[in-house]
């Protein structure tokens, strides 16, 4: 058994300012060379200069974010094994090399509200990030409390930001829509107008009347004069309280030739407003789909 001491760094070759994490185990088992030991939970935290101080030293998602990372072991107080080892993804691995990069957004449940998000992740929730090793620090993180995810275009830039700028997307929609609506037609109007002239009636051959001549008394004439003519004709008491008699005097009835009628126009102008209206004036309904609401955070570090 002995101790091992195990530093990360950026580089390979290490260096006190690519040093990114240091730790030490007691008491490791070392059987021809092979041993086991979960990083991270180390007995003394190892600083850059060498120094040492009890616990551990937890391996954060902020120290293994790039994919260059290269360990270093020392065995007790033995020179470090050199060259030093780049850190590869691998079965079981606690971070993988496809885990998601920084920005990411997923979905995440969260039991209780005493629960946090994981290391290296945040609630899109609107706040502002303040972690000193985030690439976002000071950045104002999404709002998707209650909201849904649109794709956009990198090549159009993000809201008010130019291309490839970092900023907030552009936002948009609603829960609950309105059917009112009103058709986009400013008052106007229809106007017709016709020219003045004269409209004249067809024309008629020669003819007459029939005069048929009777009294109140009830004498009606025993031969009606039709058509047109004159003469002497007379009335006989056929009907009626009266007693019989016969009235005689003359009816004539003026012939009338072809003619016909003219009726004048005068050119005029007629005028009808209208403007546009409003239909559908029911009250407004949810339009979203049926949901369930999980949490929404982002990879910040």
């Amino acid at each position: 058994m002995g101790k091992l001491t195990f530093r990360l760094y950026s580089t390979a070759t290490p260096t006190s300012a690519s040093f990114l994490w240091g730790e030490a185990h007691q008491n490791v088992v070392v059987r021809r060379g092979v041993f086991t030991v979960n990083l991270g939970e180390g007995d003394q935290v190892v600083a850059v200069d060498g120094t040492e101080t009890p616990g551990s030293n937890p391996l954060t998602a902020a120290v293994l974010s790039e994919p260059d990372r290269f360990i270093e072991v020392q065995v007790d107080a033995e020179a470090p094994l050199a060259p030093t080892a780049r850190l590869g993804s691998v079965p079981f691995a606690i971070v993988a090399g496809g885990s998601p990069p920084v920005g990411a957004i997923m979905d995440w449940y969260r039991p209780d509200q005493s629960t946090v998000p994981p290391d290296g992740w945040a609630i899109c929730d609107g706040s502002t990030v303040n972690d000193a090793a985030s690439p976002f620090n000071g950045k104002t993180l999404p709002n998707l409390i209650g909201a849904f995810t649109k794709g956009t275009s990198l090549a159009a830039g993000y809201g008010s930001q130019p291309s490839g700028a970092l900023g907030l997307p552009d936002t948009g929609g609603q829960n609950s829509v309105s059917l009112n609506h009103s058709h986009g037609l400013g008052n106007h109007s229809h106007s017709f107008s016709f020219n003045s002239g004269t409209v004249q009636t067809s024309t008629a051959g020669g003819h007459g009347h029939t005069a048929n001549l009777g009294d109140s008394s009830g004498h009606i004439a025993a031969n009606p004069l039709v058509n047109h003519g004159s003469g002497l004709f007379y009335i006989n008491s056929l009907v009626g309280p009266g007693p019989n008699c016969s009235h005689n005097f003359p009816v004539h009835v003026q012939p009338v030739g072809g003619h016909s009628h003219s009726v004048t126009l005068a050119g005029s102008g007629t005028t009808n407003s209208a403007g546009g209206s409003t239909s559908n004036s029911a009250p407004s309904f949810d339009n979203q789909p049926a949901f369930v609401g999980l949490v929404k955070i982002i990879r910040i570090k």
